[in-house]
């Protein structure tokens, strides 16, 4: 950091009024030049939608705090480019209601905030509280700021955000925090069937329940992290290219097909190069 006081923007995907927001204004109060830019109602499940169909507007809220129509990663992209005074040294996307663990990462809009800012070159964390309801705000925000302090310092790899999940604990109790990786999770049919005022057939999501999968050595996943009491703090990175995949692909050759000649169902030629 050089001596700069940081730049910090706050977002989340709960709403500009969210508690969990709020925790974390409060948290990082004297740490950094704090920015919060959030949407005007909750958006959760948008994982990392822009918003292209429409215009995304935009409303103060009081002292560099913004509400915007958009979705959370509107809500970094327009800080970022047109409402900061400079490019922020961390983006921190929470504190959301419940966790976004396991593959659950690929719909949180939390998460999508903070890979929009890997997306711009920022530092960039999400923060959630594993439980349903009766979420604790102020432990979750305490682990927040230490973490965000460490970024801070060390910094992280390009590419790279951080996805971090707090257990429903006790404010004062001792943080203990687990490096992990993402765990596995079943998921059924949690839809939910009714009928409109017309008539028509329609379908509502409901609560999935929580079925991690058992596969082997689970201790360092996240799921069982927060299970046993511990913050877990899981590193994800842009690149979603399966390398081991890619490297067997290589090592075999693949011969292209022809534009044009290759028929439906036919399927490629490997190459013995």
């Amino acid at each position: 950091m050089s001596g700069r006081f940081p730049l910090i923007l706050l977002t989340n995907d709960d709403g500009i009024f969210s508690e969990g927001l709020a925790a974390n204004e409060k948290a990082f109060a004297g740490i950094g030049l704090v920015y919060v830019v959030a949407p005007d109602r909750e958006r959760n499940a948008n994982s990392h939608t822009i918003t292209l169909a429409e215009p995304v507007c935009v409303a103060p809220e009081g002292n560099r705090r913004y509400s915007t129509t958009g979705t959370p990663s509107d809500c970094v992209n327009i800080a970022v480019h047109r409402l900061l005074p400079r490019k922020p040294d961390l983006v921190v996307s929470g504190i959301n209601k419940g966790a976004n663990l396991a593959e659950d990462v690929s719909y949180s809009g939390t998460v999508g905030a903070a890979l929009e800012a890997t997306l711009l070159g920022i530092p960039a964390m999400a923060v959630s509280v594993a439980a349903s309801k009766g979420w604790l705000f102020e432990p979750a925000a305490r682990a927040a700021r230490e973490i965000a302090l460490w970024i801070l310092e060390n910094g992280l790899p390009p590419g790279t955000l951080l996805n971090v999940n707090v257990p429903n604990q006790v404010d004062g109790s001792p943080l203990r925090l687990r490096w992990t990786r993402l765990g596995r999770k079943r998921y059924g049919d949690f839809l939910q069937e009714g009928t409109d005022p017309s008539g028509r057939r329609c379908f509502s999501y409901g609560r999935d329940a929580l079925q991690y999968i058992e596969d082997g050595d689970t201790e360092d996943t996240d799921w069982m992290a927060v299970r046993n009491g511990f913050v877990s703090v899981t590193p994800l990175r842009l690149d979603m290219t399966d390398l081991e995949f890619l490297e067997s692909r290589k090592r075999l050759g693949l011969k292209r097909v022809p534009v044009g000649q290759a028929g439906a169902g036919s399927a490629p030629e490997e190459d013995g190069r």
